[in-house]
């Protein structure tokens, strides 16, 4: 059975999120509040150089204090589409954009504390189109061969769950 809603309120309103409190009952019985983060969502891209290499970005992630090896991601900006997020990111973090762009799924990244919802695409036909980064983007963009994937993942190298999550989809849908 579905908990009702009793109040909702906004915490604190930040630029890519905010912070929400809800007040639920179960069953007329316990009530109950939690908080969660109202996200816009996000995308994420498999950039494919050839049929066995992808591009992966290093980069500083604050919030663990430590580099990631990823793949390009970010949240979308107001009233940016999925595709639009994903276009940007991909040129933005890696300097290419893509004349073969394929939606793949959509997961959710954190749904224990967070609304956002990260849609998967995968990029072919690289070409140059470089976009300057955000200020506290510091890249570097290492090409990996897909033969790798799991051994890097095995051996903690790869440890973003939304890197692993769409490698393993696109490698499942796509046979890859």
């Amino acid at each position: 059975m579905e908990p009702v809603i009793l109040d909702e309120n906004v915490l604190m309103e930040l630029e890519k999120f905010n912070l929400h409190s809800i007040d639920l009952k179960y069953n007329n019985l316990n009530t109950f509040s939690k908080a969660y983060l109202k996200h816009r969502g996000s995308s994420c891209i498999v950039p494919y150089v050839d049929k066995n290499t992808i591009i992966m970005v290093k980069q500083w992630r604050y919030a663990i204090g430590n580099y990631t090896l990823e793949i390009p991601s970010g949240t979308k900006e107001k009233l940016e589409t999925s595709i639009q997020c994903a276009k940007r990111e991909l040129r933005e973090e890696t300097g290419y954009d893509s004349k073969n762009i394929e939606f793949i799924s959509e997961t959710y990244t954190a749904p224990g504390y967070s609304s956002e919802i990260c849609s998967v695409f995968t990029a072919k036909e690289l070409f140059l189109s470089p976009l300057k980064p955000d200020l506290d983007e510091h890249i570097e963009i290492i090409n990996i061969k897909i033969r790798n994937i799991p051994d890097l993942i095995k051996q903690g190298k790869i440890l973003d769950q939304m890197s692993i999550t769409s490698l393993l989809m696109v490698s499942k849908f796509l046979g890859k």
